[in-house]
C-alpha cells in the first residue's frame, strides 16, 4: 500500500522513502495481528476489518509519527 501511495504522489522516489513506506505497511500489518492475539475469539472478518481500517487511516498517522520522531 505504501509503495502504491508513493507511486501515485508527486513526491520524488528514493530508496529511503520506499523503505520507510514498506516498514510502515509492515508495522500496520503487525497491529492487525496483535488485535487477533489480544482477542483470540475475534472472527476472521473482524480481523480483516481491523487490518483495513489500520491500512486506510493508519498509514498517514504512523508516517507523521515517524517523521516527527526522526526529525528531532
Amino acid at each position: 500500500m505504501g509503495i502504491g501511495k508513493l507511486l501515485a504522489s508527486t513526491e520524488k522516489i528514493t530508496a529511503r522513502v520506499v523503505m520507510a513506506r514498506a516498514i510502515i505497511s509492515g508495522a500496520l500489518g503487525l497491529c492487525a495481528a496483535a488485535a487477533y492475539l489480544m482477542f483470540p475469539s475475534i472472527s476472521t472478518n473482524a480481523t480483516i476489518g481491523v487490518a483495513c481500517v489500520l491500512s486506510s487511516l493508519g498509514s498517514s498517522a504512523v508516517e507523521r509519527l515517524f517523521q516527527k520522531w526522526l526529525v528531532k
